[in-house]
């Protein structure tokens, strides 16, 4: 038997609040992803990646 693979983290980035609300509630479904956090897309390189280190953005 295989050790379960660490979850993929995810940083979800886009200037519409309900499609980042809409990916969080796909993605929150998901045993394998977490999210690290949500970021529009104005500024988020310098806000969001400070202390986040997303497998997938």
């Amino acid at each position: 038997m295989q050790p379960a693979a660490a979850p993929i983290s995810v940083l979800v980035v886009d200037d519409h609040a309900l499609l980042r609300e809409g990916v969080r509630a796909v993605l929150s479904t998901q045993d394998d992803m977490r999210i690290v956090g949500r970021r529009t897309m104005v500024g988020w390189r310098s806000t969001s990646m400070t202390g986040c280190v997303p497998t997938s953005c």
